[in-house]
């Protein structure tokens, strides 16, 4: 039996599937975008590919068990069509969510064209009926349009759902309508795969989001914040642990010495605005502050857990190890 990595992005590749593979030698990474630049006999490109075909693709494979990351059209109207071919679906966050925060803007939403296409092909080869579909993407309109939680009589497609803490176990039920018995906590993930204690550095180490790569945050609004961090904030060298969408050449702008991290190091500071790595950097006893925007607003939320969240002693088992482990599919 082998487990399929669903997502649409090399970021999925580099982030998602090789740190599962680290556990188990039987996963594929089922790729809906055009990544060129992986190769490896496990990537099973869809994006050409009706739902239907993908289906058998995934039976002429093995694949039993399908890992989703996201909540979005492709990732909902699939787990739905793989239940009814009794393939399981199963859901792991990996990453703050804020529905109020994912408000884009309108150059946003066109620099995502392929994503749109992507998305309305999985709508019209959608096996789904006529009436099950619609219900679908009236609760998904809601969600990624009008920026409210899935409407009461969405039924998740997840059998199992893996979420970082209690909090995040009663967001999943409020805001996507997950069962409550069908949730795991799975404990924190950044811990275990973004951070590098020991190497120490004295720089300041600035974390990327993608917000204005995903279309969040006007570009003149973000160069004002980056203005404002390179006068309080660096003297002469920074650290950046850039996201996997991070336009480098906006920050190389601003920022005139910078060493690029793939891991946070042991630093006297890490800065930045509402990643999921902020909170990670407390834990783990690093000083961090949390940099307002200019003219897009910290979410309350983050705040909330960031200003609550404590230091832990330790990291504990790996969250992928320990999914893998409950849906028995862990290389002993």
């Amino acid at each position: 039996m082998n487990i399929g990595i669903y997502d649409i992005n090399e970021e999925a590749y580099l982030t998602q599937y090789l740190i599962f593979s680290k556990f188990s030698k039987n996963i594929f990474f089922l790729s809906d975008s055009n990544n060129q630049n992986i190769n490896n006999e496990k990537l099973l490109p869809l994006s050409e590919l009706s739902n239907a075909e993908i289906i058998k693709l995934l039976e002429k494979n093995n694949i039993k068990k399908v890992i989703f990351f996201s909540h979005r059209i492709p990732d909902v109207i699939l787990a739905n069509e793989f239940q009814k071919k009794n393939i399981e679906t199963i859901y792991v966050q990996h990453g703050y969510y804020e529905i109020k925060a994912m408000k884009r803007t309108l150059k946003g939403v066109l620099r995502k064209i392929d994503k749109i296409k992507l998305f309305l092909k999985r709508i019209f080869t959608s096996q789904l009926r006529k009436k099950n579909l619609l219900s679908l993407l009236i609760s998904l309109f809601n969600h990624w349009i009008l920026l409210k939680p899935f409407l009461k009589n969405f039924s998740s497609p997840f059998s199992r759902l893996f979420v970082f803490d209690e909090r995040w176990k009663n967001f999943h039920v409020n805001v996507y309508r997950a069962i409550d018995e069908n949730i795991i906590i799975m404990g924190p993930l950044d811990v275990h795969e973004k951070f590098d204690l020991d190497y120490h550095s004295e720089k300041p180490c600035y974390v990327c989001q993608s917000l204005y790569e995903d279309g969040r945050i006007d570009l003149s609004d973000l160069n004002k914040t980056l203005n404002s961090i390179m006068a309080e904030y660096v003297k002469d060298e920074i650290l950046i642990k850039y996201h996997p969408r991070s336009d480098k050449k906006i920050y190389q702008k601003h920022f005139p010495l910078i060493k690029e991290v793939n891991k946070i190091p042991n630093t006297n500071l890490v800065i930045g605005h509402y990643s999921s790595l902020l909170i990670s950097s407390k834990m783990l006893g690093i000083k961090t502050v949390v940099v307002p925007l200019e003219n897009h607003e910290i979410p309350e939320s983050f705040i909330s857990i960031f200003e609550n969240t404590s230091t832990i002693e330790s990291k504990g088992l790996h969250p992928y190890k320990k999914i893998l482990k409950i849906i028995g599919c862990l290389d002993h």
